[in-house]
């Protein structure tokens, strides 16, 4: 038997797959993109100034959970930075 909701649980559940994409193709974009910055350096500067800020108004619910998906986002692309600063061999 189908769900009365069906429809409505797949079109939640397709959003969620396009979020999730989409957060994904960010993180590449913006690690992509801090690359360009002269040095990793200076591409983990700029990733760090793209983050929302928290402060002491931080708000709870829904938009502090997009806030802190936004700040996710940005501190995985981060890291991917800084994952190939690191592989890097050092000069000698």
């Amino acid at each position: 038997m189908t769900s009365k909701h069906a429809g409505f649980e797949k079109e939640y559940m397709t959003w969620q797959y396009k979020l999730e994409k989409e957060a994904s193709d960010w993180r590449k974009k913006i690690a992509a993109e801090a690359l360009t910055q002269g040095s990793y350096q200076q591409g983990i500067n700029w990733i760090n100034k793209l983050k929302p800020k928290i402060d002491d108004s931080f708000p709870g619910g829904t938009l502090g959970a997009e806030i802190n998906f936004l700040r996710e986002i940005a501190e995985d692309a981060r890291q991917d930075v800084m994952k190939q600063a690191l592989s890097q061999k050092p000069k000698e």
